[in-house]
């Protein structure tokens, strides 16, 4: 009988805490803190949000952005293995093959 009491009085605590936690007031400036702002000027132009949630047209331009840099990440990451292609494809028509080396006269 002490058992079934107790989980009464529990749950009736938790019952009536629950709502009293859910009125707590928050500052003006809590909330303005922690809100997003309804436009957002950046490099890449405008970004509108409403309610939070970026708009359709913000969504396509992060993602345009998005596949620019990987772009440009990966045009940078594959310029040393495109400039030794280039330099091995010089010495080879300049007559170097293989392990040979290429001497130059002087001159």
């Amino acid at each position: 009988m002490k058992i079934s009491y107790l989980a009464a009085l529990t749950t009736a605590v938790l019952i009536f805490q629950i709502p009293l936690q859910a009125l707590a007031e928050v500052s003006e400036a809590e909330l303005k803190s922690i809100s997003i702002p309804d436009k957002v000027d950046t490099q890449i132009g405008r970004l509108e949000f409403f309610d939070g949630t970026p708009t359709d047209k913000t969504v396509d331009l992060v993602y345009d952005n998005l596949d620019r840099m990987r772009g440009v990440e990966v045009f940078l990451d594959n310029i040393g293995a495109v400039s030794m292609y280039s330099v091995r494809k010089g010495l080879d028509d300049a007559g170097a093959k293989g392990r040979t080396g290429l001497r130059c006269s002087r001159a």
